[in-house]
C-alpha cells in the first residue's frame, strides 16, 4: 500500500470522477481510512 499522503491524493482524484472514489461500496472504508494499492502480485 502506498504512504497515506500519497494514497489521500490520488483517492481525492478518484474522488472527482467515480462515486466515493471506489467502483463498488464495499471497496469505500470511509474518507481517511479507504486504502490505496499500487499493485499486486499473483492472481
Amino acid at each position: 500500500m502506498l504512504k497515506r499522503d500519497n494514497a489521500q491524493s490520488i483517492f481525492d482524484r478518484a474522488m472527482s470522477v467515480i462515486a466515493k472514489g471506489v467502483s463498488s461500496n464495499f471497496r469505500y472504508w470511509g474518507p481517511k481510512s479507504t486504502p490505496v494499492i499500487s499493485h499486486a502480485k499473483g492472481a
